[in-house]
């Protein structure tokens, strides 16, 4: 379980680096007004991949932490993924009901 783990915060980390880099990109490109309605969709569209992979990238983190230091118990591990999902949950109903303001 440990190995796939590690796997899956390896591949966290990848994606979340290139979701944040390329909605990073947008953001600056849309505030320049450069090759404006393409920036906007993909400012629109990256944000919410860019926060799951950071969030399953934290996930892996504390669970591998918690491990590591042998206190991996099956509540343990239950809260922390519940406690992500959550967090996950809300961004999403936040992206979804109050979506970015275009000036």
């Amino acid at each position: 379980m440990e190995h796939t783990s590690k796997n899956i915060q390896t591949i966290a980390f990848f994606f979340f680096l290139m979701t944040g880099a390329a909605y990073l990109l947008a953001t600056l490109l849309a505030a320049n007004s450069s090759f404006l309605p393409i920036s906007q969709k993909l400012e629109e569209v990256l944000l919410l991949p860019a926060i799951l992979m950071g969030l399953i990238y934290a996930a892996t983190s504390v669970l591998d932490t918690l491990a590591s230091e042998g206190k991996n118990s099956r509540i343990q591990m239950v809260l922390t993924t519940t406690f992500f999902i959550l967090i996950g949950i809300a961004v999403m109903i936040a992206h979804f009901v109050f979506p970015m303001v275009k000036s």
